[in-house]
Protein backbone atom coordinates (compact mmCIF):
# COMPACT_ATOMS: atom_id res chain seq x y z
CA UNK A 1 0.00 0.00 0.00
CA UNK A 2 1.31 3.53 -1.17
CA UNK A 3 1.89 5.69 1.93
CA UNK A 4 0.34 9.05 2.11
CA UNK A 5 1.98 12.35 1.64
CA UNK A 6 4.22 13.28 4.98
CA UNK A 7 1.55 16.45 5.16
CA UNK A 8 -1.61 14.45 5.37
CA UNK A 9 -0.01 11.83 7.89
CA UNK A 10 1.23 14.24 10.32
CA UNK A 11 0.83 18.15 11.61
CA UNK A 12 3.79 20.70 11.69
CA UNK A 13 3.98 20.45 15.08
CA UNK A 14 4.41 16.72 15.49
CA UNK A 15 7.09 16.58 12.73
CA UNK A 16 9.02 19.58 14.25
CA UNK A 17 8.85 17.58 17.73
CA UNK A 18 10.61 14.49 15.82
CA UNK A 19 12.73 16.72 13.61
CA UNK A 20 14.13 18.38 17.42
CA UNK A 21 14.41 15.13 19.11
CA UNK A 22 17.15 14.31 16.18
CA UNK A 23 18.58 17.25 16.30
CA UNK A 24 19.39 16.94 20.59
CA UNK A 25 20.49 13.28 19.43
CA UNK A 26 17.69 12.10 21.49
CA UNK A 27 16.65 9.91 18.65
CA UNK A 28 19.14 8.47 15.91
CA UNK A 29 18.37 9.30 11.84
CA UNK A 30 16.88 5.67 11.44
CA UNK A 31 14.60 6.22 14.11
CA UNK A 32 13.37 9.62 13.09
CA UNK A 33 13.02 8.76 9.33
CA UNK A 34 10.80 5.44 10.77
CA UNK A 35 8.61 7.61 12.99
CA UNK A 36 7.80 10.04 9.72
CA UNK A 37 7.76 6.79 7.23
CA UNK A 38 10.02 8.66 5.31
CA UNK A 39 13.13 7.99 4.15
CA UNK A 40 16.52 9.05 5.53
CA UNK A 41 17.54 11.77 2.73
CA UNK A 42 14.07 13.17 2.99
CA UNK A 43 14.64 13.69 6.58
CA UNK A 44 17.62 15.61 6.08
CA UNK A 45 16.05 17.75 3.86
CA UNK A 46 13.58 18.48 6.49
CA UNK A 47 16.53 18.95 8.90
CA UNK A 48 17.82 21.61 6.89
CA UNK A 49 14.36 23.44 5.97
CA UNK A 50 14.42 23.73 9.74
CA UNK A 51 17.29 24.71 10.85
CA UNK A 52 17.38 27.84 7.80
CA UNK A 53 13.90 29.05 9.58
CA UNK A 54 12.36 27.59 12.37
CA UNK A 55 9.65 30.35 12.68
CA UNK A 56 8.20 29.67 8.65
CA UNK A 57 9.17 26.21 8.65
CA UNK A 58 5.70 23.93 7.77
CA UNK A 59 4.95 20.32 6.16
CA UNK A 60 1.57 22.34 4.62
CA UNK A 61 0.74 22.00 1.28
CA UNK A 62 1.20 25.28 -0.21
CA UNK A 63 0.16 24.76 -4.24
CA UNK A 64 -1.99 27.84 -5.36
CA UNK A 65 -2.78 26.23 -8.90
CA UNK A 66 -3.08 22.79 -10.61
CA UNK A 67 -0.29 21.63 -12.52
CA UNK A 68 -2.26 19.70 -14.86
CA UNK A 69 -3.25 23.04 -16.47
CA UNK A 70 -1.91 24.68 -19.75
CA UNK A 71 -0.91 28.31 -20.14
CA UNK A 72 -3.89 29.65 -22.09
CA UNK A 73 -1.68 30.87 -25.46
CA UNK A 74 -0.85 27.26 -25.47
CA UNK A 75 -4.96 26.35 -25.36
CA UNK A 76 -5.43 28.45 -27.66
CA UNK A 77 -2.84 27.44 -30.23
CA UNK A 78 -3.89 24.02 -30.05
CA UNK A 79 -7.39 25.07 -30.33
CA UNK A 80 -6.77 26.62 -33.59
CA UNK A 81 -4.57 23.49 -34.65
CA UNK A 82 -7.30 21.40 -34.06
CA UNK A 83 -10.07 23.39 -35.46
CA UNK A 84 -7.51 23.53 -38.71
CA UNK A 85 -7.73 19.73 -38.71
CA UNK A 86 -11.13 19.15 -38.31
CA UNK A 87 -11.71 21.80 -41.51
CA UNK A 88 -9.05 20.45 -44.10
CA UNK A 89 -9.54 16.31 -42.69
CA UNK A 90 -12.93 15.53 -40.79
CA UNK A 91 -15.65 18.11 -42.54
CA UNK A 92 -13.35 17.09 -45.76
CA UNK A 93 -16.04 15.10 -47.76
CA UNK A 94 -12.91 13.94 -50.37
CA UNK A 95 -10.98 12.52 -46.96
CA UNK A 96 -12.18 8.94 -46.40
CA UNK A 97 -12.64 9.12 -42.12
CA UNK A 98 -15.63 6.89 -42.16
CA UNK A 99 -13.88 3.85 -42.45
CA UNK A 100 -10.85 4.88 -40.11
CA UNK A 101 -10.72 2.97 -36.79
CA UNK A 102 -14.34 1.75 -38.19
CA UNK A 103 -14.84 -2.03 -38.56
CA UNK A 104 -12.96 -3.69 -41.36
CA UNK A 105 -14.52 -3.69 -44.71
CA UNK A 106 -16.53 -7.18 -45.61
CA UNK A 107 -15.04 -8.79 -48.58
Amino acid sequence: MRKSQLHRRMTTDQVVAIVKKFLAREISGVAAARHLEIGRTRLYELVGEYSRDKRSFTVDYDRHKANNRLDTDTEKVIIEELKTEKKLIIDNPLVPTKRHNGPSPVY
